[in-house]
């Protein structure tokens, strides 16, 4: 059923849009230094593109400026030592910094999924029931991408030998998938359009459906959580309004990004058909737009004691705040 929506959205891509633009407020601003954890043209952050190109965050009264910190760790360990207000991360970083000593926590989820999805060729037929002998491709052996592969392995009581995983970079994953050479690959929905630049047909399942994975996270300190209420409250609401305008209006939000991002590598309509699958398979199943579900907090901490990646356990609300979302 959520293939079968899916598929329908994105043919509904034809369906034009429309929105009227955002009017700045007059008074004082308040300003905040966002850390991202990509280069500003990644096309996976263009909610906050989005959001300062059609001036949301002026009508929230914020003054913000982007700085670019390589990593979603090393965003959080900045933002730890107070060398900016906020900064992106996926929503397991909290975990892991924690553990580390460095007190962050996210304030804001990007989605009800995860931000990595499993992208297939069709030809494959990649099933649980046929998965032993395919071809599949991940960034990293050490990250939830791998980790979700192999719990759909285990689930699927799959021999660890039976199945092909190979960790390339990016570029070579979507261009292996594209070509053929490998069946599936773990990533942002942005390789797979990228791979389906040669003509193959792709589909796309979350990786959460097999590991409690989150989505991006808009993270801050314990310090500026207590000390900025409502700068964060602001630049909350005025992202999650970017998040929503993608996921209703993605051939609209695709016009208004390009223009800002003349220089990205996907065109106009590609970047529609990601703003549409991320719509589906990311930013969809919240009831309350930004908030973290403390089950899945828990069950990833769970996940990763069980992988040793961390080893205390610690109460999820050290990890988040939901006080942010919620008017």
């Amino acid at each position: 059923m959520i293939r079968l929506l899916c598929r329908l959205a994105l043919i509904s891509l034809a369906v034009a849009e429309w929105a009227g633009p955002a009017v700045a407020a007059a008074a004082p601003r308040d300003s905040i230094v966002y850390l991202l954890p990509a280069p500003r043209e990644s096309v996976m952050l263009a909610p906050f593109v989005l959001a300062d190109h059609r001036g949301y965050y002026a009508a929230e009264g914020l003054t913000v400026t982007f700085r670019t910190v390589p990593g979603g760790a090393k965003v959080g360990e900045a933002l730890s030592r107070g060398e900016g207000d906020l900064g992106g991360a996926s929503g397991d970083t909290p975990i892991l910094l924690r553990e580390r000593g460095f007190a962050v926590k996210g304030v804001a989820l990007l989605g009800g999924h995860a931000f990595l999805t499993i992208m297939a060729d069709r030809r494959a037929q990649v099933t649980s029931a046929t998965m032993a002998g395919k071809r599949f491709g991940v960034p990293s052996f050490t990250d939830i991408s791998y980790y979700a592969l192999d719990a759909w392995r285990r689930a699927s009581a799959i021999a660890p030998g039976a199945l092909s995983v190979v960790a390339l970079s990016p570029p070579a994953l979507w261009e292996q998938l594209g070509r053929g050479d490998l069946d599936a690959i773990v990533g942002t929905v942005d390789w797979g359009v990228r791979a389906q630049r040669s003509g193959i047909t792709l589909d796309y399942d979350s990786a959460d459906q097999h590991f409690p994975a989150m989505a991006q996270a808009i993270l801050a300190s314990d310090a500026a959580i207590a000390n900025n209420p409502r700068a964060i409250r602001k630049f909350v609401r005025a992202t999650l309004r970017a998040v929503d305008a993608i996921r209703r209006q993605p051939k609209r939000s695709a016009h208004d990004y390009r223009e800002m991002v003349p220089q990205s590598d996907l065109t106009e309509q590609e970047i529609a058909t990601v703003f549409s699958l991320l719509g589906c398979h990311v930013y969809a199943g919240q009831q309350v737009a930004g908030a973290f579900d403390g089950r899945r907090v828990a069950a990833l901490q769970d996940a990763y004691l069980e992988l040793g990646l961390v080893r205390q356990r610690r109460d999820p609300t050290l990890f988040f705040t939901n006080d942010f979302t919620h008017e």
